[in-house]
């Protein structure tokens, strides 16, 4: 018996899920610490973030590879953390640990992990700017990387980030 990524809670027991990785890179947190951050969606299309350590990663006799399909039991469910930019619209977050149990599985087919949006809402501006959202256009013009401060939160001055303009033409 599996669970789909959408009925993920932490309020009743965790089944496994039947994910394919849809992307996967590296992250260090704010202590130096070092994560593999990877996004991984079920065959309904729906998308989870998952973080694993890299020493977890790196003593796995089976990486986790971008478009394979896997069963993932023993993991550990928590909420994503508010401040920080979600990667996914899910609440939470899969944390695979030294306990967890991965396998690989044939391929999840039929599942379109793409949630275009409307685009009369996206250039009004009314997507949240911390989602990422998917965009199927044509880019015709890339600015220059920008350094923004962000706003000042809990006692910090503010936090001088980077952010780099493009601009896509629709195609229907």
């Amino acid at each position: 018996m599996t669970s789909l990524v959408s009925e993920l809670s932490l309020d009743k027991p965790l089944l496994p899920v039947r994910v394919k990785v849809i992307c996967k890179g590296p992250t260090v947190a704010g202590s130096g610490f070092q994560k593999t951050v990877l996004i991984i969606g079920d065959e309904k299309g729906n998308t989870i973030q998952a973080t694993l350590v890299r020493d977890l990663e790196a003593s796995a006799d089976m990486p986790l590879e971008e478009g394979h399909s896997y069963e993932i039991k023993d993991f550990e469910l928590s909420h994503v953390i508010a401040e920080r930019v979600r990667l996914t619209r899910n609440r939470y977050n899969i944390n695979l640990t030294n306990s967890s149990v991965i396998l690989k599985i044939d391929p999840i087919k039929h599942s379109s992990f793409y949630c275009f949006p409307n685009w009369d809402d996206l250039y009004r501006g009314l997507h949240h700017p911390k989602f990422p959202i998917d965009i199927y256009g044509q880019v015709i013009g890339v600015g220059f990387l920008e350094e923004y401060m962000m706003e000042p939160t809990n006692g910090n001055n503010g936090i001088i980030d980077h952010k780099i303009r493009f601009f896509v033409l629709h195609i229907l």
